[in-house]
């Protein structure tokens, strides 16, 4: 007769903090296995970063562990403003203001175009094209 003494009970390894592909390949080799992911938007921590677990560090565990892991910060969305007529530095500033990012297409101080048209729905990263026109100023 064999008398089972139950699963193999493991302690887990401390893994908040961490970056979850790199906490996958910790699991593996403890022998344990990601029964859920929860995804949450957090405004302090980087997106894929491992918030809590379950159970927690140094706590027995069967073969399986939860996970809460961000999703970064949620997007913030803006009416793309108008840079028509602006200077190229006016631009670059108010853009830098938002988290955007420009690139500017031709040559000139002023913008005469861009890309997406003024209004339109955009978010923080977002690549803002602005197409010069006019002289341009040399310094120095």
């Amino acid at each position: 007769m064999f008398l089972s003494k139950g699963p193999k009970i493991q302690s887990v390894p401390d893994l908040i903090g961490q970056q979850l592909h790199d906490a996958e390949s910790i699991i593996l080799k403890n022998g344990l296995r990601i029964e859920k992911i929860v995804r949450v938007h957090s405004r302090t921590i980087e997106k894929d970063v491992i918030i809590s677990q379950r159970p927690n560090q140094d706590e027995p565990v069967r073969d399986s562990l939860s996970l809460v892991v961000s999703l970064g910060p949620y997007d913030t969305v803006y009416s793309c403003p108008d840079f028509s007529g602006k200077s190229s530095d006016d631009a670059s500033d108010l853009a830098k203001k938002l988290g955007l990012t420009i690139e500017f297409k031709g040559q000139g101080g002023k913008v005469k175009g861009q890309k997406p048209k003024p209004f339109s729905l955009i978010k923080s990263g977002d690549i803002i094209e602005l197409r010069l026109e006019g002289e341009t100023t040399s310094h120095g």
